[in-house]
């Protein structure tokens, strides 16, 4: 009886708000200081100017849902995972570049398993399916859309 009354403003509204003011600024800044198409092609920094729309779309759907009051479960919002996923994120978009396309994407799928507590069978297990999932995003951008993407030395 003692149930507190939902507000408009509740974590299913400010969570969702806030990561889309973070993937704006985020996209604003790589759209001003990075050139997403050079030479009539789409350069480095499109791949994760695609991944930051894909973002704000899945945000925006899920705040769309929140306001409609599809999600009312009455529990709290837990922080930890939507802030590890943004501090992921700001450390791969810090990587790509130096670090090339293969390397810093392997790395951001390995610790996005991690805040997503993907279980398998051993450590090698995960890793291989990082860099599986790195490798077909690789082929996507690089082999069918032609997107120049960095390399780790000219190499990788």
């Amino acid at each position: 009886m003692n149930e507190k009354p939902k507000t408009a403003l509740g974590g299913e509204v400010v969570l969702p708000v806030v990561l889309i003011v973070a993937s704006v600024a985020y996209s604003i800044e790589a759209l001003r200081t990075l050139r997403p198409f050079q030479e009539g092609t789409a350069g480095p920094s499109f791949f994760p100017i695609v991944i930051s729309a894909v973002m704000l779309a899945a945000l925006a759907s899920l705040l769309w849902s929140s306001l409609k009051g599809r999600k009312k479960k009455g529990e709290a919002v837990a922080l930890a995972e939507p802030i590890k996923v943004v501090l992921v994120t700001v450390g791969y978009i810090a990587l790509f570049q130096p670090a090339g396309y293969f390397l810093s994407t392997t790395a951001y799928v390995l610790a996005l398993l991690y805040v997503f507590r993907f279980k398998a069978r051993n450590v090698f297990v995960t890793v291989l399916w990082a860099l599986l999932i790195a490798g077909a995003c690789f082929v996507l951008f690089s082999e069918i859309f032609r997107i120049r993407l960095p390399k780790l030395g000219g190499i990788i």
